[in-house]
């Protein structure tokens, strides 16, 4: 799947991406407000450092559409509802454990602005108990060199630039039903 962001002239920006070979296309996100880096970018990055397979990114490229997505090309609305409650109910709680971790770790991270790595793990695992021993186990430094590359490339992007990226389903996924090693 290929996921675009595209830098609004008018501040704000676009978010779009284009699942099953490129023949569906949707519309993800579409904001006015500035960012020093879009949600789904911190999205992009935080899913591909934890392998959340089954998190925002994993859900889309599997058909799922969230509130406020719309089909632009490729598959007719009812199909496209269809197949999105299917994706939506096999991912259930593997979902919303996705979604905590990356709230855990960008709340740890504001506004991309990297702190200390071991500093922000502490942070993440006090913030969300529940997952003390999943956030504890992830390797911050490769996720805080990540968000400061999206943060320095958004930065540097200018108006109507768009950064893409392929999101790839991860080979060796986290398993919410399983303790960490």
């Amino acid at each position: 799947m290929l996921i675009s962001l595209t830098k609004k002239e008018s501040g704000g920006y676009l978010a779009t991406a284009r699942i099953e070979a490129g023949a569906v296309e949707v519309l993800v996100a579409e904001t006015d407000h500035n960012h020093t880096l879009p949600h789904e970018l911190s999205h992009i990055a935080i899913e591909g450092c934890l392998s959340l397979d089954w998190g925002f990114w994993g859900c889309v490229s599997r058909g799922a559409l969230f509130d406020g997505m719309k089909i632009l090309n490729g598959r007719d609305e009812d199909a496209a509802a269809e197949i999105s409650a299917a994706v939506r109910a096999d991912a259930g709680a593997r979902f919303y454990k996705a979604e905590i971790m990356v709230a855990a770790v960008e709340d740890s991270y504001p506004d991309g602005h990297i702190k200390d790595a071991e500093e922000c793990r502490a942070l993440a695992g006090r913030s969300y108990e529940d997952l003390r021993k999943e956030i504890l186990a992830v390797d911050f430094s490769e996720i805080a060199e990540q968000l400061g590359a999206l943060v320095d490339e958004w930065a540097s992007l200018p108006p109507g630039g768009t950064l893409s990226r392929e999101w790839v389903t991860p080979r060796n996924p986290l398993d919410f039903t399983v303790d960490p090693v």
